[in-house]
């Protein structure tokens, strides 16, 4: 009555209900090892149940009908990963759900690439009983949305390594790095338009080996971090709790970031003031008029021109104070109110920069000391007031 695999799945079944009743009986039923147990116990019984079904697919000598039609005289399915693959992306779905939901889009989308796959590859298995036939079916099928795909993700994991090596790199050795790279690329370029050219595996091996290369100290450099005059330029923080994030080069220090600043404007829209910086003075026109307060329309996205006519050499910048619901400690907005500040980059005499905002509480709420303003760092009394109409 049992087969010979079906004898063997059978006594795991049996031995892993004694495992769980010993178990379950010295420790408490602890609610883990049961779970574990159980579910072997339930997995081992489905595939004695699939042996003793299949009678281990054995194949009577003299049946020779049998032999032609079993299953074991089929030619078995290929290797594939895509089950592997599936199994993956199902992990970061339940990791998704309780983490981040990028991680959740991510294990879906390898979750449906390797449901898709793995059902074309197994169509085009039993397409015919001619190997070569089936590969060029699935190819047909498959090949045009592969081959793009592939090529820009490939593609994008390189530019995006790339991108980290050079902002980790030193800003005197990353354009030599890349005029080494690129160097690099066009001596390949004229290798492969030789007419003894490498054979295509090595093409093939010196491109994985620089992929491979690119990629890794792609990974190794977005795991260090930016160096740290970037880290430090692109850092948000909160002074104490409860306030809001302010970007930390606000101040009249001149940090990379205003290096090789854009210092002029193309036609802009929604442009409301200009704030002239000239003699350590601010200065405000609106619409062409000269005005000591800047008024703005609460909610509204405006466009503010910044232009410096001090000297040449001397870098400032402009910045705007007004007051924004404060954050509790968990980043959940609040009642309370909080000072938030932005700014331009640093740039020099004759130079303009743009600075948009979106106030969304009146100055009337402000607070003495608090008061909304454009002002300059580094030089007192360089203010503008700025009233926000509710």
């Amino acid at each position: 009555m049992f087969s010979t695999g079906s004898k063997l799945f059978f006594g795991m079944t049996g031995s892993a209900a004694a495992g769980l009743v010993v178990f379950g009986f010295f420790q408490n039923w602890d609610a883990i090892g049961v779970i574990g147990l159980g579910a072997a116990i339930c997995a081992l019984a489905l595939i004695a149940g699939t042996v003793i079904y299949t009678r281990d697919a054995d194949v009577a000598a003299a049946d020779s009908t049998a032999a032609l039609t079993a299953a074991a005289a089929k030619p078995a399915p290929g290797a594939s990963l895509w089950p592997l693959i599936g199994a993956l992306g199902g992990g970061l779905v339940v990791i998704g759900l309780v983490t981040d939901k990028r991680w959740f889009i991510g294990g879906m989308a390898a979750a449906t690439v390797a449901l898709v796959e793995w059902m074309v590859q197994a169509w085009a298995e039993r397409a015919s009983a001619d190997s070569g036939y089936n590969r060029r079916v699935r190819g047909f099928l498959l090949h045009p949305l592969e081959m793009p795909i592939l090529s820009a993700v490939g593609l994008g994991a390189l530019i995006f390594a790339f991108s980290r090596i050079m902002l980790r790199s030193d800003n005197t050795v990353g354009p030599s790095l890349f005029i080494a790279i690129a160097a690099l690329v066009t001596v390949f370029g004229f290798i492969l338009a030789a007419k003894k050219r490498p054979s295509k595996g090595v093409v093939a091996g010196i491109c994985t080996v620089g992929a491979v290369g690119i990629l890794a100290a792609g990974i190794w450099a977005a795991a260090v971090g930016e160096r740290p005059e970037l880290a430090e330029e692109g850092k948000i923080f909160r002074d104490q709790p409860g306030q809001p994030s302010e970007r930390s080069n606000c101040g009249e220090e001149i940090t990379e970031a205003d290096h090789h600043a854009s210092g002029s404007l193309a036609a802009k829209s929604s442009t409301v003031a200009q704030v002239t910086l000239r003699d350590n003075q601010l200065t405000a026109k609106t619409f062409g008029d000269s005005v000591s307060t800047v008024v703005l329309a609460r909610g509204l996205t405006v466009n503010i021109i910044f232009k410096n006519e001090n000297p040449e050499g001397e870098e400032r910048r402009l910045a705007a104070a007004y007051l924004v619901n404060a954050v509790d400690s968990a980043g959940k907005p609040t009642t309370d109110l909080a000072q938030q500040v932005v700014c331009t980059n640093a740039i020099d005499g004759g130079k303009v920069q743009l600075i948009t905002l979106n106030i969304p509480k009146p100055s009337a709420a402000a607070p003495a000391g608090k008061e909304f303003k454009f002002y300059v760092p580094g030089i007192p009394g360089a203010e503008i007031p700025i009233e926000v109409l509710s």
